[in-house]
């Protein structure tokens, strides 16, 4: 079974896509499927280790680079994906608005392939609202009737799928998480090592976000929550969007938290895990989270986690040991913080975090039941 996956922008900057995308297509060829990407680039930046580790399994990744909006570019991909779509079985296309995904749901449809979406978010109130006008014109003029002649919608929880925008005579949708390696945590750094390389006394209670650094993850609302904190560390981490990085350092000058906040640029590899288990609590109080797959990642480290209630794996974390969920609301994502930091880490805690990860989270099952779905659509 040969499944196409296509996605714009694959870049770390541009967070969960893509994270989820190659962990997805890597579970998909070890439960033997003949998982490919075809996809674009708009930046000149370095692969990170999910992709080295897709091309060391010999994945075949096509990846055409060109600047956003740049005239005449995407013409070399799309002569690409024509040939790579006649060659698939299925098309798995993730994301919605760019121009890829259209032409790709367009290419499936004159080749007769079954393809699905994966809206990744993009169709929740929250992004609707989101240059409203823009989106409801291309969506009504472009993209509509190809939602409609999708095999099937795949959401990433049943919060996304339940609350997602359906436009008239869409088809069935399927509803699988992203996922997690589980040997990616097996062997964890040595305690202390991202306080170490921080400077931060081990005594010193560490709150981390670590994420794309957008304004949807609201930021500024952890930045006034922790205001209120003493004797704690806030601890920024993940790649910058618009220059948000600047604005959240001067309103962390603002509020006299300079020594308090650290903003730590984009973690990878042992960083990124070293962070995630010297961390007391990881906080996510995004104002939208079609799922959050640090929420997972903090977890698998042994790192409870604090998110908001529009995040949608909410609804799926469930262990108040594990995960506690708030409102948008500074003073209480403050008091809950100070709860938090005031527990002990324990090591029933951290295990109990890890079985939740691995149990309902494990990129091998995961995989193991998207062939069960494609070949239903297949059989159709």
């Amino acid at each position: 079974m040969r499944v196409l996956h296509v996605l714009s922008a694959i870049d770390p900057q541009y967070g969960g896509p893509s994270y989820a995308l190659l962990g997805l297509v890597l579970a998909q060829r070890l439960n033997g499927i003949d998982a490919r990407i075809t996809a674009t680039r708009y930046w000149d930046l370095p692969k990170w280790p999910e992709y080295d580790r897709l091309v060391q399994d010999g994945c075949p990744i096509n990846v055409f680079h060109y600047r956003p909006r740049a005239v005449g570019k995407i013409r070399p991909f799309k002569e690409q994906l024509c040939k790579d779509i006649q060659d698939a079985d299925i098309v798995h296309i993730h994301s919605l608005w760019h121009t890829e995904q259209r032409i790709a749901a367009k290419l499936a449809l004159q080749f007769g392939k079954p393809y699905l979406f994966r809206p990744c978010g993009m169709l929740a109130p929250w992004s609707m609202s989101q240059s409203r006008w823009k989106k409801q014109l291309y969506l009504h003029l472009r993209l509509k009737r190809y939602l409609q002649s999708a095999a099937r919608i795949h959401f990433t929880t049943n919060r996304e799928s339940r609350t997602s925008l359906r436009v008239s005579g869409m088809p069935l949708s399927i509803v699988e998480p992203n996922g997690i390696n589980r040997s990616d945590f097996d062997s964890l750094p040595e305690p202390g090592t991202f306080r170490t390389s921080q400077g931060i006394p081990p005594q010193t209670p560490i709150a981390l976000f670590l994420g794309r650094i957008h304004h949807k993850k609201g930021i500024e609302l952890l930045l006034a929550a922790f205001e209120k904190i003493a004797d704690a560390v806030l601890v920024v981490a993940g790649p910058d969007n618009d220059n948000q990085s600047a604005k959240l350092k001067l309103l962390a000058k603002e509020l006299g938290m300079s020594d308090r906040v650290r903003f730590t640029g984009s973690l990878h590899g042992v960083s990124r895990l070293a962070a995630f288990q010297d961390a007391n609590v990881f906080v996510l109080p995004s104002y939208h989270e079609n799922f959050g797959n640090t929420v997972i990642e903090s977890l698998a480290c042994g790192t409870p986690v604090i998110i908001s209630d529009q995040v949608d794996l909410c609804e799926d974390l469930v262990d108040p040991d594990v995960c506690t969920v708030v409102p948008l609301d500074v003073q209480t994502i403050s008091t809950t913080i100070q709860q938090e930091l005031a527990r002990p880490k324990s090591e029933a805690r951290s295990r109990r975090c890890r079985e939740i990860a691995f149990d309902q989270f494990d990129w091998t099952m995961i995989g193991k039941r998207w062939l069960g779905h494609y070949a239903t659509i297949l059989s159709e």
